[in-house]
Parts: structure tokens; C-alpha cells; sequence
């Protein structure tokens, strides 16, 4: 990396002189690839001013952002060198190249974020900005990281990393904050591995879809051309979000609490995200069946306290009037009393109250356990 060479005072003839170096003091450690010799170590830090180390950090940081093809195994450098840096342009180059690829080409975003477990690590601080010197790029900064974190399936990362992008966008103002924030919770939304309880995804999809610059885009359903031959009305984009996170529970008091939530909102917003769930799906019986299966995986199923959560939950499916949900409910309360609760007697009970209350709907679901209506 010649671009050294020019910072002053300058290396004339910069090419013969690295050619003499290679060998006593620079290693070769590959293709295009040196090192400097352990013996310097220190030499730098040790005989170099901190104009100079700067100046040559800055050149080294320049030289490698304009490097075609980029290589990708020197990213990491970018983000250390300008970071101490305080090299604006290069952590706005940084963060956008990893937002970018975490967008557009998701395999080679993947492996980059195998190697950024440094950066996915800085932190100043809870309540402190990461880059305090530009609130935007700081911000920008923090969502790449929620990204990295996203894609090395660490859950409990993500979290915190969601945490601190939606602190930092908190401290910006204008187009800027709401662009940030409309990123933000929509990857939150969409990326499953994220672990969000309902409340807390739905004040998230709610927020989302009260923003301004998305709020039209967000809640319009897509229009259909030409003869729609029977088919469902498509869904709007904040339908289709809460879809998918309301079909994917990860447990029963998860089930507990989405439908929690919905109990207290007007019945017109309840309808609406649940019709368009029966609509998209045949049937809003999968919100149910996503989460009470996960319940069994753990090893510590306590099938009474189970069946009766999913009871509770039934009542309020019933008040509703959603009855496939409640029929689905009645079933998955049958098979934990009946798998994990050893009560045989009060599975069936379940399962003969329900055909009584809902003759048409129960022999369509596949919860229920065999052979309790035989």
C-alpha cells in the first residue's frame, strides 16, 4: 500500500525501497499479502509522533476504501483505524457498505459479519452515543451492528444491539429520525430471530405504521388488476408484518400476550389484522398452532398450567366470535391434558364441551389427540 508512502515527509522511490524491506523486515504472508516483522512490533508507536501514526493511519484508511475490488478481509481494519480516527467519511463508508451488502447480497453479508465481532462488540455505554461526534453516523453505525448481530443468530445481541440503534435514532430529529426509525423497526419486525415479545412487537408494528413517510405506503393494500378469479383481498404491508410475527410464538404465554394486546384494542383493529390473517391463510387457527407445540419442546412442560392458560384464552377467542381460533385452542388445550397432563378424562371433557359449542369446526382440526372422540 503505496498511498504511505506519500504522507509527509515522503518516501521517494517508494517501490524500490519496500522491495529491499521484503524479507529482513516485512514478511510475506501471501498473494499481495505482508506483514511487518514481530521485531517492529512497537516501532510506530514507539518512534512516531501521533501527527505522524495519524496521518499514516488516515492514508491507510483512504487507501483501502478506494481499493477495487474491496478486500473484505480488511474491513474490520477500516472500522478500528477510523474509529480512533474520528474519520467521519470512513465510518459512514463502512456502515453503508455492511448495510448495503445486509440488503442486496445476504450470503456474502454473512460472512462478513463473521468477522466483525469486534465491531459488533463497541459500546460506549447505554445512555452514550457510540460516535458522539456525528449523531447520524453513530446511528448508522448502531443499525449495522443490529444487522451483524441479526446475521450471527445471537438473539439476546440483537436485542441490545435494537436497543441502543432505537436510543441513538431517539436523539435525532427530522427526515433523518424517521427514515432511521422506519429501517429499524421494520428489520425488527421481519427478522424473526429477533426475540420480541407480542406487546412489544405490536407497539413497534403500531409506531412503524404511524410514521409519516411510510404510514401510505405501509397501510394501502396493493390493488389488483384484471379479474382477481376468487382470490383473497391482498393484505396491506403492516397486515403482512403482524402475520408474521403473530404466526410464529415461540410458546404459550407468548400466545398469552398477543392476544392480550388484541383484547384491549378496538374491535376494528383486532378484526382487521385478524381477518386479514384467516383471509392470507384460510384460517386464523395458525397463530395458535405456531405456539403451543414450542410449549412441549421445553423440558419442564407443566401440562395442567398449560390447558389452562389455553382455557382462558379460548373464553376470550369465544367472545370474539373467532371460532376457528377457539375450536384451535380447544384442541391444543385436549392434547396437553391428554400428552403432558395425563388427564385423559378432561381432555375429552374439553374436546365434547367444544363439539357441543362448535359442531361444525372441531372435525376439521388436526390438534386434536386421536381417538378421545371415538
Amino acid at each position: 500500500m503505496f498511498e504511505v508512502a506519500g504522507v509527509a515527509p515522503s518516501v521517494q522511490q517508494s517501490g524500490i525501497v519496500f522491495d529491499t524491506l521484503v524479507g529482513p523486515w516485512i514478511e510475506q504472508v501471501g498473494r499481495d499479502r505482508y506483514r511487518l516483522s514481530p521485531l517492529l512490533r512497537d516501532s510506530g508507536e514507539v518512534g512516531l509522533t501521533e501527527m505522524f501514526r495519524n496521518g499514516i493511519h488516515t492514508a491507510v484508511v483512504e487507501g483501502l476504501m478506494s481499493r477495487r475490488p474491496f478486500p473484505a478481509d480488511q474491513l474490520n481494519q477500516v472500522f478500528l483505524l477510523a474509529f480512533s480516527l474520528k474519520h467521519v467519511p470512513a465510518l459512514a463508508w463502512f456502515a453503508g457498505v455492511l448495510v448495503h451488502k445486509a440488503g442486496h447480497d445476504k450470503e456474502m453479508f454473512n460472512r462478513l459479519a463473521e468477522e466483525l465481532s469486534v465491531f459488533a462488540m463497541a459500546n460506549r455505554g447505554e445512555t452514550q452515543l457510540l460516535f458522539p461526534e456525528d449523531a447520524e453516523v453513530s446511528a448508522m453505525l448502531r443499525y449495522a451492528q443490529f444487522r451483524v448481530s441479526i446475521a450471527t443468530a445471537d438473539g439476546k445481541q440483537a436485542v441490545r444491539s435494537l436497543n441502543r440503534t432505537l436510543f441513538e435514532i431517539n436523539k435525532l430529529t427530522g427526515e433523518s429520525k424517521l427514515n432511521f426509525l422506519a429501517l429499524t423497526l421494520s428489520t425488527a419486525l421481519m427478522e424473526l430471530s429477533v426475540p420480541l415479545a407480542p406487546r412489544r412487537w405490536y407497539a413497534m408494528l403500531k409506531t412503524l405504521a404511524e410514521l409519516p413517510n411510510v404510514r401510505q405506503l405501509l397501510t394501502q393494500r396493493p390493488l389488483r388488476t384484471g379479474r382477481s378469479n376468487g382470490l383473497p383481498q391482498s393484505p396491506a404491508g403492516d397486515e403482512v408484518l403482524f402475520i408474521n410475527r403473530a404466526t410464529r410464538l415461540n410458546g404459550i404465554d407468548d400466545l398469552c400476550g398477543l392476544i392480550d394486546v388484541l383484547d384491549s384494542k378496538p374491535d376494528s383493529v383486532r378484526d382487521r389484522y385478524l381477518l386479514a390473517a384467516s383471509s392470507l391463510l384460510r384460517s386464523v387457527h395458525h397463530i395458535v398452532s405456531s405456539a403451543w407445540p414450542s410449549e412441549t419442546n421445553a423440558n419442564d412442560c407443566d401440562g395442567k398450567l398449560a390447558a389452562s392458560k389455553l382455557a382462558r384464552l379460548r373464553e376470550t377467542a369465544s367472545r370474539w366470535k373467532y371460532t376457528d381460533m377457539a375450536v384451535e385452542l380447544a384442541c391444543a388445550e385436549a392434547a396437553m391434558l391428554d400428552e403432558y397432563a395425563d388427564d385423559k378424562i378432561g381432555a375429552l371433557s374439553v374436546l365434547k364441551a367444544a363439539q357441543s359449542t362448535y359442531p361444525s369446526g372441531l372435525s376439521h382440526q388436526p390438534a386434536a389427540p386421536e381417538g378421545l372422540l371415538s
